[in-house]
């Protein structure tokens, strides 16, 4: 039974990476970036912030169990026969020699005599020649290169000839791989812009905390005379309320000053996610599939990428609340 249930999950979160929709569903499930008013007294604005989180806790266990399941994709690849084929014809090796040349449990003499048989196939030299040419002088390297510029040229051709048919296909790779780089670049700009709000609010942050701590610290020194138990007079209490308000106001200033500097952060992060970040992210999960596919003899899509972009975003705006100060009425 549990098997069953297992593979019912596995199918429903691989069928919706298939769809165009999958990040915005989870961002649907997500609460809005809220408004806060820093002087909410704390009993109403507990209420508002335990329903916040556990919405994006509920949200959070979803979207780490679809990770989880992305994540176990392609774990386990084969290279396709294609590739296996050109490597053979540029490497001179058989298929069975280019494992072993791979395989670190074959002994080191066995891994030394294909790698020569490689250079050698590719060249028309062998490796000792090639160590040879590596130390004589340039003199003496320049006039060897015009001794054996024809074996060389033959040897060249006659690779070119034995990988012609993946020419074409390794040209498709090229362009793809070229698009990755493009979005990988915009990727990288919209990320940085980002950190750099987000450094700019902790770096206020960092500034706010010790004027608050500074101006709490003033204000309980000015009152630490006031009497607040028994025997108060009338004049205590208006003292005591006097200072409440201050330390009240001084909390409510600290989170006026960094609460819009977060929400801003927090919707320039969602337009960015929803604009930019997602849309590459899945033409670049789609280019890698391409690619594995010429690659790989089976390979599945995947939408790992966008899934953690949206946990990532599910962080900050957990955060939302951050700088709010628990206040009472005056």
């Amino acid at each position: 039974m549990k098997r069953i249930i297992y593979a019912a999950i596995l199918i429903f979160f691989t069928m919706l990476c298939y769809a165009q929709s999958t990040p915005e569903a989870f961002l649907g499930l997500l609460p809005a970036v809220p408004s806060i008013d820093c002087g909410t007294e704390s009993s109403r604005q507990t209420e508002a912030i335990t329903a916040f989180q556990s919405q994006i806790n509920t949200t959070r266990e979803k979207l780490s169990e679809a990770i989880r399941v992305e994540k176990q994709k392609n774990k386990n690849t084969k290279l396709s026969e294609r590739v296996k084929r050109e490597a053979s014809a540029q490497s001179g090796l058989t298929e069975s020699e280019l494992e072993r040349v791979s395989n670190k449990k074959s002994s080191s003499s066995e891994r030394e005599r294909l790698t020569n048989k490689s250079v050698q196939n590719q060249t028309g030299f062998s490796m000792d020649e090639m160590q040879q040419v590596k130390s004589m002088s340039k003199a003496d390297r320049q006039k060897w290169a015009m001794n054996n510029y024809g074996k060389v040229m033959e040897k060249e051709q006659q690779k070119a000839e034995d990988t012609k048919q993946y020419q074409t296909s390794n040209a498709s790779l090229g362009e793809l791989g070229a698009e990755q780089q493009k979005l990988a670049v915009n990727l990288r700009h919209h990320r940085e812009r980002l950190d750099r709000m987000k450094n700019e609010l902790e770096t206020a942050a960092s500034q706010q905390s010790v004027i608050l701590e500074n101006k709490i610290k003033e204000v309980k020194r000015k009152y630490e005379n006031v009497n607040d138990g028994e025997g108060a007079t009338a004049e205590d209490m208006r003292k005591l309320r006097e200072r409440n308000k201050l330390i009240r106001d001084a909390k409510i200033e600290y989170c006026s000053k960094l609460t819009p500097l977060n929400i801003n952060y927090l919707i320039h992060y969602e337009a960015a996610l929803k604009e930019n970040i997602l849309p590459d992210l899945k033409r670049s999960e789609d280019i890698n599939y391409q690619i594995q596919r010429q690659t790989y003899s089976k390979t599945e899509l995947s939408c790992f990428d966008r899934l953690r972009a949206i946990e990532d975003y599910t962080s900050a705006l957990s955060k939302a609340f951050n700088f709010y100060m628990s206040v009472n009425k005056e």
